[in-house]
C-alpha cells in the first residue's frame, strides 16, 4: 500500500510520545489509566511480582517503535534478576533491528485474570553480552520448567538457540514504574472485595 507523504507525516506525529512519558513515565501512566494510588505496588511487592512469586507471570509484552514512530508490542518470555528485566529475540528479526535502532521500550507484565496485577516499565533497552547463555538458559528454564516431564527441555533449548539470540535488558526503577495490585482492594479479614468508596479510604 502506497501512503502519501502528508499521511505518513500526520501518522508519525500522532504516535510521538509526550515529554511526560519520557521524563516521568509512572506519573504519566497513572494519570492516563487513573490508577488508584492505594493499589500501587511498593518496592518489595513489585520485585516479588516481577520475579514470579508465585511462578506467574512468565511473559511480558515488549513494545518498541517502528521507523514512523508507531508502536508495536510482542509477547516474550522474560527474566527478572537484580533489578533488571531480561528478554531476547532472534538477531535477524525486525524486533531486534527496531530496538538496536531506537532502544526506547515499554515492558508490560501482567496476570491473566481479575484481580488484576500489572507493572508498566519504560526505559532504554541495552544489549547484554550472554556468550555462555547463562541468562538465556535461566530464562528459558523458568518459563518452560513446568513441562519438563513432558518434553526434552535441553533439546528444546538447543532448538531455541539455533538462530542465535540477542539479549536485551531494561533497568527497573520502582519510582518510574506504573503498577497496580487489585488484590489490595480485598478486605484482609474477610477476603471480600471492598466497594470503590472503601478502596479510596485505604491507607497506604
Amino acid at each position: 500500500v502506497s501512503l502519501s507523504p502528508r499521511y505518513r507525516e500526520a501518522r508519525s506525529k500522532a504516535w510521538r510520545c509526550p515529554t511526560s512519558l519520557l521524563t516521568d513515565p509512572a506519573a504519566c501512566c497513572n494519570r492516563a489509566m487513573a490508577l488508584p494510588q492505594q493499589l500501587k505496588m511498593d518496592t518489595d511487592e513489585l520485585a516479588s511480582f516481577l520475579a514470579g512469586d508465585p511462578q506467574l507471570p512468565c511473559y511480558a509484552t515488549i513494545s518498541s517503535l517502528r521507523r514512523d514512530g508507531s508502536p508495536i508490542g510482542v509477547p516474550l518470555g522474560y527474566l527478572y534478576q537484580d533489578g533488571w528485566i531480561y528478554f531476547s529475540m532472534n538477531p535477524a528479526t525486525s524486533g531486534t533491528l527496531r530496538i538496536r535502532r531506537d532502544p526506547r521500550v515499554c515492558v508490560t507484565v501482567y496476570n491473566d485474570r481479575y484481580p488484576v496485577r500489572f507493572a508498566v516499565i519504560t526505559g532504554a533497552a541495552e544489549e547484554f553480552p550472554d556468550a555462555d547463555h547463562v541468562i538465556e538458559r535461566k530464562k528459558f528454564m523458568r518459563n518452560m520448567g513446568h513441562v519438563g516431564d513432558e518434553i526434552d527441555l535441553d533439546a528444546y533449548f538447543a532448538l531455541h538457540e539455533e538462530g542465535g539470540r540477542a539479549v536485551f535488558r531494561v533497568r527497573v526503577d520502582p519510582d518510574r514504574v506504573a503498577s497496580m495490585d487489585a488484590t489490595k482492594a480485598a478486605d484482609p479479614e474477610t477476603g471480600q472485595m471492598r466497594t470503590p468508596e472503601d478502596v479510596r479510604q485505604v491507607e497506604r
